[in-house]
């Protein structure tokens, strides 16, 4: 074998290898909705005192917005997991506290249809 078809097998070889990995890294860091779920309650836990200030910050609000979309990330990614009837209540309870601090009609529309889709999709929810 000449030296050209050693260094074109070991690139092809290299080639290969890397795909492979490229392809299955995405697949051995998805998340499972129970990863996702703990992830975004420990979140919550986290802003849940900056919320329940006298003075909660504009930071607060938007940490607050943005649990509140990974609850809904794991309803979308596992509507079947038996976390995503636990994620919507837990959206919608936070929304609805984060409407009670800014009385905006966003905030108020946003539990609300969260609420909705726990009782439409998970009527035998407990």
């Amino acid at each position: 074998m000449s030296p050209w078809e050693i260094r074109m097998r070991l690139s092809l070889r290299l080639a290969v290898a890397v795909l492979a990995v490229a392809v299955a890294a995405p697949v051995a860091s998805a998340a499972t909705p129970r990863t996702m779920y703990l992830r975004a309650l420990e979140r919550e836990e986290a802003v849940r005192p900056a919320l329940a200030a006298p003075q909660v910050t504009t930071a607060a609000l938007a940490e607050t917005r943005r649990v509140i979309k990974a609850y809904e990330r794991v309803v979308s990614r596992h509507p079947a997991s038996g976390y995503t009837d636990n994620a919507l209540w837990q959206a919608a309870r936070l929304a609805a506290d984060l409407w009670a601090h800014t009385g905006t009609d966003t905030d108020r529309i946003l539990a609300v249809g969260l609420y909705k889709r726990l009782i439409a999709g998970y009527p035998a929810s407990s």
